[in-house]
């Protein structure tokens, strides 16, 4: 390089501040799925989508959702023509992404630092730098080079890349200088920095980003140094410093006018830089908190730019630019907006914006001049705004100052609510007529019209209307009190008075919609389903009304024609400003954005400070400005929509698949060629993008599968589709945007291949098959039929034979069972008397006469139910319950309270239905008293638990704590004990009896209740009685 160069680089420039274009940003962050707020790097691949690098991971965004890869901080993002990405990470330096599978593979490795600043050139080399060096990969060699820069004290990574026309690739190495590398003799030639072998140029910036404009001149942004301009053909450089502000990164772009300008991101923000002008300018307040710009990128086939930032991603997009917007100082509400009728061109409008004062705006410049109340602007907020014939501006205001009684100065009651502006004097003028305490207790003055006669209507929202002749300047009564007082009736508050164009006067309330009848001198009620806080009138007549519930249109007459909510699409539904623009498109303010209503498309778009809103809100006011502008009052400001370019704002691009799941499964086949799918791989969805990177309700999206559906879905701002229970078979799905001429259509052909099942020739065989089947069986079943007439009467011979065998023996058996059921109740009863008697015996031996009295009558009441119970076969449960509680009862009077007796009966059980054998249940229990409980010292407790498992079965538990059968059988003795046992074995017998007739299993179960070590803890019976 020339000596010359030295004095250039010495030629630095102290830039002033240029003009900040008049555009709006879209702010993406993690709430619309960024999978982090630290975004580095971003890159456009082939096919339009966006890919980022972040602090989390690498993610692909095709304009609805993110799809992340991997889990690494990314510092550096590239792709090559095949569409393969490469990026650079904390961890390993290099990896390679496929597109289609999502699979990452590593390259270069691990190394302290990780890798930066990933670049492809046009040879489809990959570039990358370190701490220490920069590296090219060459993927058909699969080999790295290193290229090793001077080691300094600044430890960082070493180097950018770009890529001239002529191929050249261009490093930025940071502190170390700018080199050229040269392709033949594979190294890097200084240009300029510590490296370089002429003394001169051995000058050190901090260089980060760079672009090479289409002038072929390099342009560099230096953390400390401003902006450098390297003319690659002659060396020559310029540079613009900037001391506010440490650059990071320069972009080339156009403005909203299609000039040309740098765009610049800096540790302080983004600003541009006019090449023209030679001046730097920043904005401010474009994120909800201060940020650092680490990567621009302009889109090649969307045109839109990308900040990474490290609050999200901010988007430029030059087509989606209707929306400007005008700021005024403070943040107080634009609350009411007209357009001068005076003016002829029809470029001004008066904007009054509360607490301050009357604006002059002309939407032509985009200049205001602004005149402020001249009394009370402290406290007057503004409600509306009206001309009269003569031009003069009404501002009516809540005046939140009550009366300014005793005053001595009178003028101080000139402006209490109401201000009267002559724009020709530039004038707050005296009203023509008295406010003060004229007509309301408090000077809110809500609403103001001019109707078509020429009248004055002055509102306030809770106490009514009063109306003002023209001419005389004196209030007029169109109604009697009743009448307003039944307007005003149940709390109702008046919202706006509207005039439509048959002169006819609409309120919009809390409690509906009315229409004043001034012949009849009253309001009628139209509608009354909402409270309604705004009504204007379409170009075709009819009536449109917003409030609590969403948007009304009505007829002239004022009946209901329709209503739309949020089940159609409205996204918030807080209406409190509508109008209706020439094109019969109604615009609705709500708290959460601006809505557009198509009426014929029976749909809302929605508007937010991403399209340029200064705020969400856009309930304070809007108005439509002629046939092709709409102002929309807001806080701090207002915007202005330009509804030419709306329709332009529409979606148009490539459609590109974006994912395919295939029976709920991510697939990874290659569906840029036809694909075979298994038989039952029959559930299939779709996604995919216009890619042009518009909000979602800006595209418009229609589909259809051919070879299962026979026309095109209108799926409106959907971008899916999904399909189940395909059958076998060739399909191809399609989809395209709807209403736009230019761009592609998606067309993806698959096969659903058929299980061998479902195969021609597997049911051609087996058709055969079962023909030769039907032929062998029609044979067989001739003999067959011939077969069974010779034997039809041999077995009804035998049947009548077994049938008449089997009568008799059931016969037999009945009878059998009979007798031994009776001689087993006449050796039962007289067993359990003689048991009774052996107690009477005990007890009355005593000598306790008193004791002895109730033991026998017990005992007479116990004989009884045995002698009734024994002249039949069944008794219900209540009495054989009743019999048992009588015997045990006996029984603890005899032994003095040695044991205890509980009986436990389920809920379920209907004791005076169940009928069961007499004396069933009652040797079980004797038995457990005998032989379980007489051998214990402390005594015990014998338990009865009573169950139905269904509804044939009883199932009866009696359970004792006492000795065990073990140790009783020890104590037995050759007297009445003996007979305990065989009492129990006789009703065994009886128990088994019952089941034959009834042919129902039953049983009686006999359990010992022993401890770990084996000791006895009592015995448990189980009967199962079939009922």
């Amino acid at each position: 390089m020339k000596q010359f160069l030295i004095l250039l680089l010495l030629l630095m420039c102290n830039v002033g501040h240029a003009q900040l274009p008049n555009i709006t940003f879209e702010h993406i962050s993690d709430a619309e799925g960024l999978p982090s707020r630290t975004v580095e790097r971003a890159i456009e691949d082939k096919d339009g989508f966006m890919w980022f690098g972040t602090r989390k991971t690498l993610t692909r965004y095709d304009g609805y959702t993110f799809q992340n890869i991997g889990n690494k901080w990314v510092f550096g993002v590239a792709t090559n023509g095949k569409g393969d990405i490469y990026y650079s990470s904390a961890a390993e330096k290099l990896l390679r992404v496929d597109p289609r599978s999502m699979k990452e593979h590593v390259i270069a490795g691990f190394e302290e630092g990780g890798g930066y600043n990933t670049f492809t050139d046009s040879f489809g080399d990959v570039w990358f730098s370190d701490r220490k060096q920069v590296n090219r990969y060459c993927p058909s060699e699969k080999k790295i080079y290193v290229y090793p820069l001077k080691q300094t004290s600044f430890i960082y990574h070493k180097g950018g890349f770009v890529e001239d026309k002529q191929r050249n690739v261009w490093v930025l190495g940071m502190e170390v200088g700018l080199f050229q590398f040269d392709r033949k003799a594979n190294k890097l030639i200084c240009k300029m920095g510590l490296d370089c072998p002429v003394s001169g140029e051995k000058y050190q910036y901090q260089m980060h980003g760079g672009i090479i404009d289409t002038d072929q001149k390099l342009w560099i942004a230096m953390a400390f140094n401003g902006l450098m301009k390297y003319d690659i053909r002659t060396g020559k450089v310029k540079i613009y410093k900037h001391g506010k502000f440490r650059l990071l990164s320069v972009c080339e772009g156009t403005d909203e006018l299609g000039k040309t300008i740098l765009w610049i991101g800096a540790a302080e923000g983004l600003g541009i830089f006019r090449p023209d002008t030679e001046q730097f300018s920043f904005f401010e307040g474009l994120g909800p908190r201060p940020f650092e710009v680490h990567d621009l990128k302009l889109g090649s086939k969307s045109n839109i730019l990308w900040v990474c930032t490290s609050e999200g991603i901010l988007k430029y997009d030059p087509k989606n630019q209707f929306i400007k917007a005008s700021r005024i100082q403070g943040q107080m509400p634009a609350n009411a907006m007209l357009q001068d009728r005076s003016d002829p061109s029809g470029q001004t409008f008066w904007i009054a914006v509360a607490y301050q004062g009357l604006y002059k705006f002309n939407i032509k410049t985009n200049r205001h001049t602004f005149f402020p109340f001249p009394q009370y602007r402290n406290t007057s907020e503004t409600r509306w705004l009206i001309q009269d014939k003569y031009n003069k501006i009404w501002v009516g205001c809540n005046q939140w100052e009550t009366w300014q009684d005793g005053k001595s100065d009178p003028s101080d009651n000139r402006f209490e609510g109401v201000f009267h502006f002559d724009p020709v004097s530039g004038h707050y003028d005296a009203l023509p007529f008295d406010i003060h305490h004229t007509f309301f207790s408090v000077p809110f003055y809500s609403l103001g019209m001019i109707d078509s006669k020429g009248r004055f209507w002055i509102t306030n929202h809770y106490e009514g209307i009063h109306i003002i002749d023209a001419k005389s300047n004196i209030e007029v009564k169109l109604w009697s009190d009743g009448a307003q007082s039944n307007l005003l009736a149940g709390g109702n508050w008046i919202m706006h008075i509207f005039e439509d164009s048959r002169s006819q006067i609409w309120l919009a309330t809390y409690q509906g919609i009315f229409l004043f009848d001034e012949s009849a001198r009253s309001f009628r009620r139209v509608n009354d389903k909402y409270g309604f806080m705004q009504i204007t009138e379409g170009p075709d007549g009819n009536i449109w009304a917003v409030g609590w519930s969403g948007v009304v249109s009505l007829d002239s007459s004022g009946r209901t024609l329709k209503s739309w909510s949020g089940k159609d699409g409205l996204y918030d539904l807080e209406c409190r400003q509508v109008v209706v623009d020439s094109s019969n498109r109604v615009w609705v303010g709500t708290f959460d954005g601006l809505h557009v209503l198509d009426e014929k498309r029976n749909h809302f778009r929605r508007f937010t400070v991403n399209d340029g809103l200064l705020s969400n809100n856009t309930m304070v006011s809007v108005l439509l400005a002629g046939d092709d502008k709409l102002l929309v009052g807001n806080l701090g400001g207002w915007n202005i929509l330009d509804l030419k370019r709306l329709d332009k704002t529409g979606g148009s691009g490539n459609i590109r698949l974006t994912n395919v799941r295939v029976n709920n499964r991510e697939s990874i086949a290659d569906w840029s060629k036809p694909v075979a799918l298994k038989s039952h791989e029959n559930a299939v969805s779709f996604s995919f993008s216009a890619l042009n990177f518009r909000k979602a309700n800006d595209n418009n999206y229609s589909y259809y599968l051919e070879g299962f559906e026979k026309k095109w879905i209108d799926a409106a701002h959907a971008h899916q589709a999904f399909y189940t229970n395909l059958t076998p078979g060739q399909y191809t799905f399609h989809a395209r945007l709807t209403g736009v001429a230019s761009g592609s259509e998606l067309s993806i052909p698959f096969t659903i291949t058929p299980a061998f099942y479902q195969t021609i020739w597997f049911r051609v065989l087996s058709l055969l098959l079962v023909a030769g089947v039907v032929g062998v069986i029609y044979r067989s079943q001739l003999s067959y039929q011939k077969m069974k007439a010779r034997l039809a009467l041999e077995e009804l011979e035998i049947q009548q034979k077994e049938i008449e065998h089997k009568a008799e023996l059931v016969a037999y058996q009945l009878k059998l069972s009979e007798m031994e059921m009776s001689s087993l109740r006449s050796q039962m009863n007289p067993h359990f008397i003689f048991n009774c008697l052996n107690s009477i015996q005990f007890f009355t031996a005593q000598n306790d006469g008193e004791r002895a009295s109730e033991y026998l009558g017990k005992f007479s009441r116990l004989i009884r139910l045995v002698l009734e119970n024994s002249k039949s076969d069944q008794v219900t449960l209540d009495n054989e319950l009743e019999t048992l509680r009588l015997y045990v009862e006996m029984e603890s009077m005899r032994f003095s309270g040695k044991f205890q007796f509980e009986m436990h009966v389920d809920q379920h059980i209907e004791t005076h239905a169940i009928q069961i054998p007499p004396l069933l249940l009652q040797p079980f229990v004797e038995n457990a008293i005998w032989h379980g409980l007489m051998h214990k010292e402390a005594g015990g407790t014998v338990a009865l638990f009573l169950n139905q498992p269904h509804d044939h079965l009883l199932r009866v538990i009696i359970q004792d704590d006492g000795i065990g059968r073990q140790k009783a059988s020890e104590y037995k003795s050759k007297s009445a004990t003996k007979n305990k046992s065989y009492g129990m074995k006789i009703t065994a017998d009886r128990i088994k009896m019952i089941s034959q007739p009834l042919q129902v299993r039953t049983s009686v179960e006999v359990i010992d209740i022993k401890d770990r070590s084996g000791n006895a803890l009592g015995t448990r019976v189980i009967l199962n009685i079939p009922v």
